[in-house]
């Protein structure tokens, strides 16, 4: 017997190491905190969790982890002498962070356990609204909650009608003038009052004529509202749609177009810096009625495009020249042109070009 406890005392010696019971042992009154309900205007809140060391070695707390950026530990630095009380205080963000919350703290030691995890948890009750957040920008001294009307997609023909409420945020009237105001033909634009008194709203009705609008796809445009504001006196609106084909008369049966490219994809390789590559995509309409082809959009000014033909016959072809002008710094490119067309299967077809640039 006096020989086995001999060797094991040796084996700790020989490797450095001490019995498993010369340690610091981390003992916490608790590992959960519930804050409850908490105000999101309130902002950072936090709870200390003690422990004490009931080893008999000085216990170091090595490292600290949150599971997330909203919440912020610290934690005690210097070794925790046995019987000695230790914390880490974990400080939770409620700012942009409405609802329940569930998060987790790794503490980290060089004693047992080696790991141990905390929670902190609660619900956070969303801050009032205020002015800023329901008219976040700012036009001079009139606000709104953004500058852009988006009508959605626009079946070709329809009209669609988006609005935009105007706040009032100074101390005097401001004046709108709609017949002085400029827009595009295929948008007409009614006011709801033409003078909005201080802290009062004003509404903008914009009807968007999709019949009138000689494009496809995603289109946009913008208004140029007069007024008297002596800060910025002229306000732009932006308006967006995404024109599209209207399929609904179609049945089952009926002769349509159907558009086929022979490939969908070309690679150039290796391209050098600013230089231009072209290269010729094919297509036929497959199907047994005629195809229009109603536009060609590159997702970039670094690409050009050329149509042979945009009315196609049954089994008719045509050719897409795509030019291809490298940009000055190296890499792989990706580029894209979408194809909208009146095929009622795949009304919008993108073809991908694809490069690596050497300098």
């Amino acid at each position: 017997m006096y020989k086995y406890l001999l060797t094991i005392l040796s084996f700790f010696i020989l490797t450095g190491l001490q019995p498993s019971y010369a340690q610091g042992r981390m003992d916490f009154e608790e590992k959960e905190h519930d804050f409850g309900n908490i105000k999101e205007e309130d902002g950072p809140t936090e709870h200390t969790f003690t422990f004490v060391n009931k080893g008999n070695q000085p216990l170091t707390i090595l490292d600290v982890k949150a599971s997330c950026g909203c919440t912020t530990p610290s934690w005690s630095n210097e070794p925790i002498a046995p019987d000695a009380e230790g914390f880490i205080t974990a400080s939770y963000n409620p700012k942009g962070r409405p609802g329940v919350f569930n998060k987790s703290i790794s503490v980290k030691t060089d004693g047992q356990p080696q790991m141990t995890i905390l929670r902190i948890k609660g619900e956070v009750t969303p801050q009032p609204k205020g002015l800023r957040d329901l008219y976040g920008m700012d036009l001079g001294n009139i606000r709104v909650k953004s500058n852009h009307i988006s009508m959605g997609n626009v079946t070709k023909g329809q009209i669609e009608t988006g609005t935009l409420t105007l706040y009032n945020d100074s101390k005097q009237p401001i004046q709108l003038f709609p017949g002085k105001s400029t827009l595009p033909e295929h948008l007409t634009m009614r006011i709801s009052k033409e003078v909005i008194a201080p802290a009062d709203t004003a509404t903008i009705i914009v009807d968007y004529n999709s019949a009138d609008k000689n494009d496809w796809g995603f289109v946009f445009d913008y208004i140029r509202l007069a007024t008297n504001d002596p800060l910025e006196a002229e306000k732009r609106i932006n308006v967006s749609a995404n024109i599209k084909e209207d399929f609904s008369s179609i049945s089952e049966g009926d002769p349509t177009p159907t558009l086929v490219f022979e490939t969908e994809k070309h690679n150039f390789g290796n391209i050098s810096a600013k230089s231009k590559q072209e290269f010729t995509f094919n297509l036929t309409n497959k199907g047994n009625d005629v195809l229009i082809l109603h536009k060609v959009k590159p997702s970039c000014g670094c690409t050009a495009s050329d149509i042979g033909k945009k009315v196609l016959q049954p089994n008719e072809s045509t050719t897409l020249k795509i030019v291809y002008t490298a940009p000055a710094y190296s890499g792989p490119q990706r580029k894209a042109i979408t194809i909208i067309s009146n095929d009622p299967k795949k009304s919008e077809t993108t073809l991908w070009i694809e490069a690596t640039i050497n300098n």
